[in-house]
């Protein structure tokens, strides 16, 4: 197991104490095993060194072994050597016996000669039978007339069987055998003597056959063959010394042996022993620190906040933390033993599980299901983050922050998975309390300040009179520092935006030189306040993919950053120029540069490079921060570079807008005069100033203060359009929208917001399903609130094509329907099961289709699409992932979101439009 699950035996509550962990943890860091950097780094170190991925500490155990393996090895080598050895002992032993046996048999062949001899010669003398018996017995015959019948093989123990037996014996000695070949020569001669003189005495009587022995020749025979007798008797006698000699050597050498694998078996059976002991001590030295290690393991899991809980390799539940019990309200014992999927059952969301699910299954081109859903994030790395809902056994949903980390063994396989879930109620809480907190204080700020700026321009301007030379002064004065502090506001509540990615951005295309030139225009005062001149360089005939407001925003942090750290009297570059399909900006300044010790913090928050002078360099810290995230956001990038005591250029690079021979044609705008205007404002210096403006560009308002006066001013009037503010003293402003939307009388009444809540409302909400012309947020000026009206009027009513967008993006719907504004009816479908919804109420020229949706993947939608709607639907494909050819085969056109700009997708968009309408029109 990773983590132990509970105190060994015999240990007592308070070796879970506070101190007893500290001592546990100062231990460890001493020794370097444990990081200071907080409890995760130290239960992964726990896990791994000193939990189920710890193998034991086996040094001394392996030794052991490996020692009675060594001795085995030894003894078992000695013992077959000592075998061996035997065996060719036995082998001398049985070569000494076989010659004492050729001794042996060569005196017994010896013997029976004599016999012969004695039979033989006796008989001669005497004439007396009983020596001729004698004889015959010798050869293993009746009677001396069977010397015919004579065999070298005949069984017996006559000489012809000492013969054979003498033949087999030294059958391995070549020369005995040649002396035993030359004795049998011998031996015949001398019996056919005997035949021959017996022959005599019988027939011609004592006196002749006296004469033949007479004549020696038998004794000449006799003679050698005692003397070939002797030499082969000497010979094995020579040879048996020599064999006995190499036994005593043998013998002597295996009690060698035999002694040596004594004295090894005892030798290494002490060392065994010897280790054995010392291996259980360390055996239980281990068993012990482990035991420390696992009660610290438990006391730092159960003392943790955090719920932890491990895996197995294969999914199965092994440990389970006091944390996760409280959190999820399930005892360990519930789902330790059972796999993760269980547990999945049980405390996940199965729409939740179904929509993760269907995004990987997009992202790696298969179903991923069970378990896939935690474990493929982390292909490739070893931890990963995400954000869950989960049900507690009460019936409780909580949102949870789990962190699943790849448990790897010193080879880097993979042993098992660590899951570490933190309860986000309270962040989620705070969150939703800073965004409520945030709205109010802009609504409460930007309201004002929207009165305060409108009235001051107005005062300034002469509207309500002229002013004498030192009113005007002050009015300036006063409209210059409340711009300022609407600069600041902004700033701060860009910043908080930005933090929790809800920066809206609305990407077209925009001039280059355009919005240079009108950046230098509106900062003009900063370079007059510094005595510095702003100088336009070369400027490229280009346009980027930007949004306008934001590009003029970033233009003017880096201009009134340049102009505060220039000296008096000194220029300030601004230029750009098109390069490789993206459009590089340049803001140079020839200040004292930036410090080496400055540059790392130069784009963070509140930065500031002097603290001791950020009376002379006025401002939040912000500027440079606030650029470099909008710059980014709008897929670009920004750095510096800087010289001390020459000065910094900071560049920053925008996707230029993609060439086409789609032109934007004329806007259509028309100036409605006297066109009757509805503004529903609760803040009635807002309301005046927004007449005031509206009543200047040539149009006839009414006021309303409530949801209810507005009520009645449309019931008895009629409008070209209307203003409306969202947080009114009786409701909120959206309610009013949608009464008008169901109204026939109303239905098709521009609707323009003017609210502090204008983004956040317009990002969470459908803005085309409630027909909002545009969405402002305050404090807005008179030129944005004039277009906006314009703009509504004039786009009403035009019989305009209509496009299907199904995504769930709703940054990228809102940038898309922004650049098709007044160009197409666009309508907004998040999920599979919306976008049927239309498609089975309403014809559409094009259907604009992201393949990962909450509910699954779209080319299901794609496969069912005609049987939908009845009739054949252009379909683009505006995706993040690649598809394969036959996605291809069924579509119009595919577009990879990261590899084509904004201008490119309304481009290819209006060209399918084109080709959709057509073939409707060939249809009818």
């Amino acid at each position: 197991m990773w983590l132990g699950s509970s105190a060994p035996a015999g240990a007592s509550r308070k070796v879970l104490t506070t101190d007893w962990v500290t001592r546990m943890a100062r231990k460890d860091r001493r020794k370097g095993l444990i990081s200071g950097a907080g409890w995760v780094p130290d239960v992964y170190y726990l896990l791994v060194n000193r939990g189920f991925l710890k193998r034991g500490n086996l040094f001394e155990g392996r030794t052991a072994m490996m020692n009675m393996v060594l001795v085995t090895i030894i003894t078992v080598l000695i013992s077959g050597t000592f075998y061996l050895r035997e065996r060719v002992s036995n082998k001398a032993r049985d070569r000494v016996a076989r010659t004492y046996e050729v001794r042996v048999h060569l005196n017994a062949v010896a013997d029976k000669i004599k016999n012969l001899e004695l039979g033989h010669y006796g008989y001669l003398i005497t004439d007396d039978a009983s020596f001729l018996k004698t004889y015959n017995q010798e050869l293993g015959q009746e009677s001396s007339e069977a010397t015919t019948a004579r065999s070298w093989s005949a069984g017996g123990n006559s000489l012809f069987d000492e013969f054979h037996i003498l033949r087999e014996s030294i059958a391995d000695n070549p020369e005995q055998r040649e002396n035993l070949d030359l004795l049998e020569q011998l031996i015949l001669r001398s019996l056919a003597y005997s035949d021959s003189t017996l022959r005599l005495r019988k027939e011609q009587g004592l006196e002749t056959a006296a004469r033949e022995i007479g004549s020696r020749k038998g004794l000449a025979l006799t003679d050698s063959i005692d003397g070939l007798i002797a030499a082969m008797v000497s010979e094995e006698q020579r040879i048996y010394n020599e064999r006995l000699a190499a036994e005593e050597r043998h013998l002597g050498l295996n009690r060698m042996l035999m002694y040596a694998a004594i004295f090894v078996f005892f030798v290494g059976l002490i060392i065994e022993v010897m280790l054995s002991i010392g291996y259980r001590r360390s055996r239980r030295q281990a068993q012990l620190e482990l035991q420390e290690h696992e009660i610290l393991l438990r006391a730092i899991m159960d003392g943790n906040k955090h719920g932890i809980f491990s895996t197995d390799r294969n999914g199965i539940i092994i440990s389970f933390n006091r944390a996760a019990e409280r959190m999820l309200g399930y005892e360990a014992s519930h789902f330790v033993g059972k796999t993760a999927g269980d547990m999945m059952d049980y405390v996940y969301n199965p729409e939740e599980l179904r929509e993760r699910a269907g995004q990987l299954s997009v992202k790696f081109g298969r179903p991923v299901r069970g378990i896939e859903v935690f474990l493929l994030p982390l292909k490739g790395r070893d931890v990963y983050e995400q954000e869950w809902t989960v049900l507690r056994s009460d019936g409780i949903r909580i949102p949870i922050s789990l962190t699943v980390t790849a448990l790897r063994d010193s080879e880097g396989e993979i042993r098992g998975y660590l899951g570490i879930a933190q309860d986000i109620t309270e962040r989620k809480e705070v969150d939703r309390v800073k965004n409520e907190f945030i709205s109010t204080v802009s609504h409460e700020l930007r309201t004002p300040l929207t009165s305060i700026r409108g009235a001051l321009g107005l005062v300034g301007s002469g509207a309500v009179g002229s002013l004498s030379e030192k009113a005007a002064e002050l009015v300036a004065i006063a409209r210059k520092n409340s711009e300022r502090l609407v600069l600041i506001i902004n700033d701060i509540l860009d910043i908080k935006k930005m933090e929790s990615g809800k920066l809206s951005l609305r990407i077209m295309p925009v001039s280059v030189s355009e919005t240079i030139h009108q950046a230098l225009e509106a900062n003009r005062h900063y370079g007059d306040k510094y005595s510095v001149n702003f100088v336009q360089k070369r400027l490229p005939d280009a346009r980027v993919m930007a949004d306008p407001d934001r590009l003029m925003q970033i233009l003017a942090n880096l201009l009134s950053n340049a102009a505060k750290f220039s000296p008096p009297g000194s220029e300030v570059w601004v230029g750009a120029e098109s390069r490789n399909g993206r459009v590089h900006f340049s803001i140079r300044d020839f200040g004292p540069g930036i410090s080496e010790e400055f540059r790392p913090r130069i784009f963070q928050k509140f930065a500031q490079a002097d603290h001791s002078d950020t009376r002379f360099h006025e401002g939040t810290g912000l500027g440079l921060s606030i650029a470099k995230n909008l710059v980014e956001a709008m897929g670009g990038s920004i750095r510096f570079e800087t010289t001390l005591g020459k000065g910094t250029t900071f560049f920053f690079e925008l996707p230029q807008e993609h060439v086409s021979g789609i032109h934007e044609g004329a806007s259509g705008a028309t100036e409605l005069v006297r066109q009757p205007v509805l503004v529903c404002e609760d803040d009635r210096d807002v309301a005046t100033l927004l007449k005031i403006w509206l009543d200047k560009a040539g149009f006839s308002v009414d006021s309303a203060y409530s949801l209810q006066e507005a009520r009645e001013k449309m019931r008895n009037h009629s409008y070209a359009a209307m203003t409306l503010d969202l947080m009114l003293p009786d409701g909120s402003g959206l309610d009013l929208i949608r009464e008008i939307r169901v109204n026939p009388a109303t239905s098709t009444l521009p609707v323009v917001v003017v609210s502090v809540k204008a983004e956040t409302d317009r990002k969470s909400l459908d803005a085309d399903a409630l027909g909002v012309a545009d969405w402002l947020s305050k404090p807005i000026d008179e030129q944005q609130l004039v277009g906006a009206l314009r703009r509504a009027i004039s786009g009403m009513g035009q019989n305009k094509p209509s496009v299907l967008h199904v995504e769930d993006d709703l940054d990228l719907v809102h940038i898309i329907g922004r650049s098709l504004q007044g160009l197409v009816d666009l309508t907004v479908a998040t999920t599979i099961r919306e976008a049927e919804k239309w498609l089975k109420i309403r014809r559409f020229d094009l259907v604009v289709l992201d393949l990962s949706l909450p509910d699954g993947s779209a080319l299901e939608l794609l496969d069912r699409l005609t049987a939908l709607t009845g009739h054949p639907v252009p379909v683009l494909i505006l995706s993040a992932h690649e598809t394969d050819e036959t996605v291809h085969a069924k579509v119009k056109a595919v577009l990879i979101k990261s590899r084509m700009s904004e201008a490119r997708i309304v481009e290819t968009i209006l060209s399918l439009v084109g080709e959709g309408q057509f073939q409707q029109q060939e249809e009818s």
